[in-house]
């Protein structure tokens, strides 16, 4: 169980530092290119048409994004290193191959309308505008939808990481539940084990005893025990118990006078066994020699009537 649960927790910490440090970054990252694609689209659409005030910002806007693209590229590249899927990997490599292409032709544009006096020359505004219109509009759609469908992708593989994480966890869960019911099973299990080998003997033995306290000789119950030491008392409290049964239907055969009864002591150490012999040994000379008194003096009587 131990083993179990250190596994899942590993890898579930695997997968959530994946999420935390790859995932997440890697579909920021990816929404921040679509905006930049995006923003760039515009900014070229305001150079090309908007009025001088508004082109001048647009201007700066779109020569930072250029300038600072090669930075964040390098930043979205590292993530994708550690992607799981080459497939999204060439995907994004294909996205970014894209926009600087389209960068080109956007920077193109920056250089055939450098200038105010390039806006009065309808051959470079024309030549803008069909870049623009033919080639970075069109790109620019497309390549939107390439990384719509790349962060998608990754969200996607968001979401199964985390019903994998989620399922581990409800997986552990439930083994945890399992390992509870089977040490209850188990203790149960120990419990009945432990009364039926330790409790019942000793209860059994104690009963004995204490019956034999008050002078009562219990009941055999016939139970079979194991062979260990708490067995072998049980065991040898039923022969005490069958031992004192005899003893004592001896004994009230001997109080019957029925001295025929033969009895066999334990061993030469049974002290009650061989003191009842003993007795019934004496009672029964005792009774014979009356027997001879009384068959003598019944003699004596019935000559002297005879005599008489």
């Amino acid at each position: 169980m131990g083993i179990i649960s250190l596994f899942t927790l590993t890898q579930s910490s695997k997968e959530t530092t994946t999420i935390g440090k790859v995932i997440n970054p890697s579909i920021d990252k990816l929404e921040e290119f679509r905006l930049k694609v995006t923003q760039a689209e515009a900014y070229t659409f305001s150079w090309v048409y908007e009025k001088s005030n508004v082109r001048n910002q647009d201007k700066k806007a779109l020569k930072k994004l250029h300038e600072d693209f090669s930075e964040f590229k390098d930043k979205l590249i590292a993530l994708s290193k550690q992607w799981s899927s080459q497939a999204l990997v060439r995907q994004l490599d294909s996205a970014i191959t894209k926009f600087e292409n389209i960068k080109k032709n956007q920077e193109e544009i920056m250089e055939i309308l450098a200038e105010g006096e390039d806006y009065m020359r309808l051959d470079k505004t024309e030549k803008a505008e069909k870049l623009l219109n033919t080639i970075i509009l069109p790109e620019t759609d497309a390549l939107t939808a390439n990384l719509t469908l790349l962060t998608n992708q990754k969200r996607q593989n968001r979401e199964s990481r985390e019903s994998i994480l989620l399922n581990s966890f409800n997986n552990l869960s439930n083994l945890i539940v399992v390992f509870q019911v089977g040490l209850i099973f188990i203790g149960f299990m120990v419990n009945w084990w432990t009364r039926r080998q330790i409790v019942r003997p000793i209860t059994y033995i104690n009963s004995v005893f204490v019956k034999l306290g008050l002078g009562e000789i219990p009941e055999d119950k016939h139970y079979k025990f194991n062979n260990d030491e708490i067995g072998e008392m049980a065991r040898s409290a039923d022969k005490l118990i069958s031992n004192l049964k005899e003893t004592s239907t001896f004994a009230e055969q001997i109080g019957k006078g029925e001295y025929i009864t033969t009895y066999q002591p334990i061993s030469e150490k049974d002290l009650l066994g061989n003191a009842l012999v003993s007795m019934k040994d004496n009672l029964a000379k005792v009774a014979e020699e009356e027997s001879i008194r009384t068959w003598t003096n019944e003699g004596l009587v019935l000559f002297s009537d005879i005599l008489k």
